[in-house]
């Protein structure tokens, strides 16, 4: 075992279990994978103490946002998700994960977390709901409803011009794959649509020569960008961000333009119109 992974077994535990310092010796068991998916996601890292705690370590996929950091889960021997971290054998992120990421077990176990669809039942703002049944939410959602002697008209409502044509509406938009691939196994490759995502890949960072940045501040949003960035900064590529804010991406870039908040479509169009 390395300096550095005594160093992340001890701070990890020492989180976990409240030490004030990382008294429990661990060992910390890595597989040596090859690129192959099957080794990827079968890839075994259990922490043991010799206190006689056992977690198993299950890595997967963060799905918090668009991202998608391989992480770690940590689970106790009654099943129980104790800990979240980056996968260091991720290609992706290489290990780091925001605090978004890292927060995710609240998703899992806060108290306060919504388990059941809600109806609003006062004015907008007043904070009064009620909970109501998942048929009749999708009944509502499907179907319509009136308030206030209005008509609220549902998803049933939505014509295509198509035969035989039928919608899936979703309010996540970080899924389209999973979409695309049951709407083939229901028997048809005719899809179309938006899910409002860019043509990038992360790859083609280090392969620029010059990054615009329009309404994104990837060093605190995006950890798996951000390292590609600022390498790519620090091998000479030009960095310009456009932003009202001098946000932390901005304070990384080669230049950085304060535009006035809303105008990043017109200045967009306007250097279009030079080019």
């Amino acid at each position: 075992m390395d300096r550095r992974d005594f160093i992340k077994i001890g701070a990890t535990l020492a989180a976990l279990f409240g030490l004030s310092k990382p008294s429990i010796a661990s060992h910390l068991e890595k597989k040596i994978i090859t690129n192959t998916k099957t080794e990827f996601i079968n890839a075994s890292f259990n922490l043991k103490s010799e206190v006689g705690i056992q977690l198993s370590a299950i890595p997967s996929t963060c799905q918090l946002c668009d991202s998608y950091c391989g992480i770690i889960g940590y689970v106790d021997s009654s099943g129980k998700l104790v800990k979240i971290e980056g996968n260091p054998l991720s290609p992706n992120n290489k290990g780091t994960l925001c605090s978004k990421g890292q927060a995710g077990l609240e998703i899992a176990y806060n108290p306060d977390r919504i388990t059941q669809p809600l109806k609003r039942i006062g004015k907008r703002g007043e904070g009064k709901w009620k909970t109501i049944s998942w048929d009749e939410a999708m009944d509502l959602i499907i179907n319509g409803f009136q308030r206030n002697d209005k008509n609220i008209t549902g998803l049933k409502t939505i014509k295509d011009t198509l035969p035989d044509s039928f919608m899936i509406h979703y309010g996540k938009g970080s899924d389209p794959f999973l979409l695309n691939k049951f709407v083939s196994a229901f028997g048809t490759k005719s899809v179309y649509g938006s899910n409002c995502q860019t043509a990038t890949h992360l790859k083609d960072v280090s392969n620029s020569k010059f990054i615009l940045i329009f309404g994104s501040n990837p060093l605190e949003t995006n950890l798996a960008l951000s390292q590609r960035l600022i390498k790519a900064v620090s091998s000479g590529v030009k960095l310009v961000t456009f932003d009202p804010r001098f946000s932390n991406t901005a304070s990384r870039s080669t230049e950085w333009i304060p535009i006035r908040p809303g105008t990043d479509s017109a200045v967009m169009l306007a250097m279009a119109h030079v080019i």
